[in-house]
């Protein structure tokens, strides 16, 4: 299983409602399970992949999963310095911030901790049954 962990809070990026990504309690649930798939970010709970709105290059637009498509060029992200994952096709960043928030693109900048992530092929500490939110965040 790999996690994706935002630095900035030790949240975990989870697919779980609706199609919508969120930060959230890292607690090794399906949700959070994630698969790189050539540059395809697929969740194991949907087997949708990490995407955004199609039309959209604009500034904070959340980030949400949709089917996987190896052509949709919106499904395309790249992990830059390690630690950054950019949306090929427009250059946004994810980014993260409390938990039950919503993940949403940014301009990429490099000392921003909340566009920084950790991909964890290693996640065993991080699963704790019964911690972290069961319910949908508040929106």
């Amino acid at each position: 299983m790999t996690i994706i962990i935002n630095n900035a809070t030790g949240l975990c990026l989870d697919g779980r409602f609706n199609h919508n990504v969120y930060t959230n309690v890292c607690i090794g649930r399906s949700t959070q399970n994630w698969t790189l798939i050539e540059d395809n970010w697929q969740v194991a709970s949907t087997n949708e992949c990490l995407s955004f709105f199609g039309n959209s290059v604009f500034l904070n637009d959340n980030v949400l999963t949709s089917p996987c498509n190896q052509t949709n060029v919106y499904q395309h992200w790249t992990l830059v310095k390690s630690t950054h994952l950019q949306v090929e096709y427009n250059g946004l960043c994810l980014e993260g911030n409390e938990i039950g928030d919503r993940a949403f693109l940014s301009k990429c900048n490099y000392e921003n901790p909340s566009q920084v992530w950790t991909i964890d092929d290693t996640d065993a500490r991080h699963c704790i049954p019964g911690e972290g939110a069961e319910t949908e965040p508040d929106l």
